[in-house]
Protein backbone atom coordinates (compact mmCIF):
# COMPACT_ATOMS: atom_id res chain seq x y z
CA UNK A 1 0.00 0.00 0.00
CA UNK A 2 1.47 3.33 -0.75
CA UNK A 3 2.53 5.85 1.59
CA UNK A 4 -0.86 8.11 1.65
CA UNK A 5 -3.18 5.01 1.10
CA UNK A 6 -1.13 3.81 4.30
CA UNK A 7 -1.72 7.00 6.42
CA UNK A 8 -5.49 7.02 5.34
CA UNK A 9 -6.03 3.75 6.42
CA UNK A 10 -4.54 4.82 9.92
CA UNK A 11 -6.79 7.46 10.10
CA UNK A 12 -9.90 5.83 9.36
CA UNK A 13 -8.51 2.70 11.57
CA UNK A 14 -7.88 5.29 14.29
CA UNK A 15 -11.19 7.08 14.23
CA UNK A 16 -13.06 4.06 14.65
CA UNK A 17 -11.44 2.90 17.71
CA UNK A 18 -11.21 6.58 19.18
CA UNK A 19 -15.14 6.56 18.65
CA UNK A 20 -15.53 3.04 19.46
CA UNK A 21 -13.75 2.95 22.94
CA UNK A 22 -12.04 6.42 23.38
CA UNK A 23 -8.60 7.84 23.43
CA UNK A 24 -7.46 6.69 26.67
CA UNK A 25 -8.31 3.02 26.15
CA UNK A 26 -7.28 2.97 22.82
CA UNK A 27 -3.63 1.93 21.88
CA UNK A 28 -1.55 2.14 18.61
CA UNK A 29 -0.81 -2.31 19.22
CA UNK A 30 -4.84 -2.10 18.83
CA UNK A 31 -4.63 0.19 15.44
CA UNK A 32 -1.81 -1.46 14.28
CA UNK A 33 -4.05 -5.05 15.14
CA UNK A 34 -7.18 -3.76 13.31
CA UNK A 35 -5.10 -2.49 10.45
CA UNK A 36 -3.18 -5.24 10.03
CA UNK A 37 -0.07 -3.44 10.45
CA UNK A 38 3.15 -3.51 12.65
CA UNK A 39 3.58 -0.62 15.21
CA UNK A 40 7.04 0.43 13.33
CA UNK A 41 4.55 1.17 10.47
CA UNK A 42 1.94 3.86 12.58
CA UNK A 43 5.64 5.12 13.78
CA UNK A 44 6.50 6.02 9.58
CA UNK A 45 2.79 8.25 9.51
CA UNK A 46 2.46 9.49 13.00
CA UNK A 47 4.91 10.22 16.15
CA UNK A 48 2.66 9.14 18.88
CA UNK A 49 -1.12 8.42 19.31
CA UNK A 50 -1.58 11.64 20.29
CA UNK A 51 -0.03 12.72 17.10
CA UNK A 52 -2.46 10.14 15.22
CA UNK A 53 -5.34 11.70 17.24
CA UNK A 54 -4.74 15.38 16.41
CA UNK A 55 -4.88 14.48 12.84
CA UNK A 56 -8.19 12.70 13.68
CA UNK A 57 -9.43 15.86 14.95
CA UNK A 58 -7.86 18.06 11.99
CA UNK A 59 -9.70 15.96 9.65
CA UNK A 60 -12.80 16.04 11.21
CA UNK A 61 -12.83 19.85 11.92
CA UNK A 62 -11.92 21.02 7.79
CA UNK A 63 -14.83 18.79 7.40
CA UNK A 64 -17.07 20.17 9.59
CA UNK A 65 -15.76 23.80 8.68
CA UNK A 66 -16.14 23.10 4.90
CA UNK A 67 -19.77 21.99 5.30
CA UNK A 68 -20.45 25.17 6.99
CA UNK A 69 -18.61 27.51 5.10
CA UNK A 70 -21.79 27.89 2.55
CA UNK A 71 -23.77 29.24 5.33
CA UNK A 72 -21.61 31.60 6.61
CA UNK A 73 -21.86 33.25 3.17
CA UNK A 74 -25.51 33.76 3.13
CA UNK A 75 -27.26 36.98 3.81
CA UNK A 76 -29.24 37.04 7.44
CA UNK A 77 -28.34 35.91 10.63
CA UNK A 78 -31.61 33.41 10.28
CA UNK A 79 -30.23 32.15 7.19
CA UNK A 80 -26.66 31.85 8.48
CA UNK A 81 -27.94 29.94 11.46
CA UNK A 82 -30.39 27.71 9.58
CA UNK A 83 -27.67 26.55 7.15
CA UNK A 84 -25.24 26.25 9.64
CA UNK A 85 -27.87 24.04 11.92
CA UNK A 86 -28.51 21.79 8.96
CA UNK A 87 -25.07 21.63 7.90
CA UNK A 88 -23.79 20.61 11.37
CA UNK A 89 -26.49 17.83 11.83
CA UNK A 90 -25.84 16.74 8.39
CA UNK A 91 -22.24 15.83 9.39
CA UNK A 92 -23.22 14.15 12.99
CA UNK A 93 -25.41 12.29 10.67
CA UNK A 94 -23.20 11.16 7.51
CA UNK A 95 -19.88 11.11 10.12
CA UNK A 96 -21.01 10.14 13.35
CA UNK A 97 -17.70 8.34 14.75
CA UNK A 98 -15.84 11.86 13.40
CA UNK A 99 -18.57 13.68 15.21
CA UNK A 100 -17.59 11.29 18.51
CA UNK A 101 -14.16 11.91 18.17
CA UNK A 102 -14.43 15.56 17.80
CA UNK A 103 -16.90 15.35 20.97
CA UNK A 104 -15.13 12.96 22.83
CA UNK A 105 -14.67 13.93 26.60
CA UNK A 106 -11.31 12.54 27.09
CA UNK A 107 -9.10 15.75 28.69
CA UNK A 108 -6.40 15.23 25.72
CA UNK A 109 -9.25 15.14 23.15
CA UNK A 110 -11.20 18.04 25.01
CA UNK A 111 -7.26 20.29 24.59
CA UNK A 112 -7.02 19.21 20.79
CA UNK A 113 -10.85 19.63 19.94
CA UNK A 114 -11.02 23.07 21.92
CA UNK A 115 -7.87 24.58 19.99
CA UNK A 116 -8.77 23.50 16.42
CA UNK A 117 -12.67 24.40 17.35
CA UNK A 118 -11.55 27.94 17.47
CA UNK A 119 -10.90 27.69 13.53
CA UNK A 120 -15.24 27.73 13.42
CA UNK A 121 -15.62 30.06 16.21
CA UNK A 122 -13.99 32.87 14.09
CA UNK A 123 -15.44 32.14 11.20
CA UNK A 124 -18.70 32.21 13.15
CA UNK A 125 -17.86 35.67 14.89
CA UNK A 126 -16.72 37.58 11.74
CA UNK A 127 -19.84 36.87 10.21
CA UNK A 128 -21.79 37.97 13.12
CA UNK A 129 -19.91 40.73 13.30
CA UNK A 130 -20.81 41.57 9.29
CA UNK A 131 -24.43 41.00 10.42
CA UNK A 132 -24.78 42.62 13.53
CA UNK A 133 -24.51 46.54 13.83
CA UNK A 134 -23.59 47.87 17.30
CA UNK A 135 -22.81 44.38 18.84
CA UNK A 136 -20.04 44.40 21.78
CA UNK A 137 -17.19 42.38 21.10
CA UNK A 138 -17.43 40.04 24.18
CA UNK A 139 -21.10 39.54 23.33
CA UNK A 140 -19.79 38.35 19.46
CA UNK A 141 -17.75 36.37 20.79
CA UNK A 142 -19.78 35.09 23.68
CA UNK A 143 -22.51 33.93 21.05
CA UNK A 144 -20.19 32.18 18.83
CA UNK A 145 -18.71 29.97 21.86
CA UNK A 146 -22.00 29.28 23.05
CA UNK A 147 -23.20 28.17 19.50
CA UNK A 148 -21.06 25.86 19.22
CA UNK A 149 -21.28 24.26 22.54
CA UNK A 150 -25.02 24.19 22.30
CA UNK A 151 -23.97 22.63 18.61
CA UNK A 152 -22.03 19.92 19.78
CA UNK A 153 -24.10 19.14 23.30
CA UNK A 154 -27.59 19.34 21.44
CA UNK A 155 -26.05 16.69 18.66
CA UNK A 156 -24.31 14.45 21.51
CA UNK A 157 -28.48 14.51 22.86
CA UNK A 158 -29.84 14.03 19.72
CA UNK A 159 -27.03 11.30 18.13
CA UNK A 160 -28.14 9.04 21.58
CA UNK A 161 -31.47 9.31 21.62
CA UNK A 162 -32.68 10.22 18.17
CA UNK A 163 -35.86 10.85 19.56
CA UNK A 164 -37.13 13.62 17.06
CA UNK A 165 -36.51 13.07 13.28
CA UNK A 166 -33.62 14.56 11.42
CA UNK A 167 -35.62 17.39 9.72
CA UNK A 168 -37.06 18.14 13.47
CA UNK A 169 -33.73 18.27 14.95
CA UNK A 170 -32.54 20.41 12.59
CA UNK A 171 -35.28 23.32 13.35
CA UNK A 172 -34.72 22.54 16.63
CA UNK A 173 -30.87 23.32 16.69
CA UNK A 174 -31.98 26.00 14.69
CA UNK A 175 -34.13 27.63 17.06
CA UNK A 176 -31.55 27.48 19.95
CA UNK A 177 -29.24 29.29 18.00
CA UNK A 178 -31.31 31.80 17.03
CA UNK A 179 -32.41 32.06 20.89
CA UNK A 180 -29.32 33.04 21.59
CA UNK A 181 -29.35 36.72 19.63
CA UNK A 182 -31.23 38.01 23.20
CA UNK A 183 -27.80 38.02 24.46
CA UNK A 184 -27.12 40.77 22.03
CA UNK A 185 -29.94 43.04 23.04
CA UNK A 186 -29.19 42.61 26.72
CA UNK A 187 -25.38 42.73 26.53
CA UNK A 188 -24.45 45.98 27.73
CA UNK A 189 -22.08 48.19 25.36
CA UNK A 190 -18.33 48.78 26.75
CA UNK A 191 -17.32 53.00 26.51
Amino acid sequence: MAGAERRSQLLRVGRELFAEQGYAATSLDAIAKRAGVTKPVIYQHFENKADLFGSIVDDGVQELARRLRPAFALGTIDEVFEAGARAFMEFLRDDPQGFETLSSNSPLALAVERSRRRIVQVALSRRLHELIDGADDWAIEAVSYATIGLAIYYGQWWANSKSVAFDEAVRGLASMFQGQLSILELAPQRP
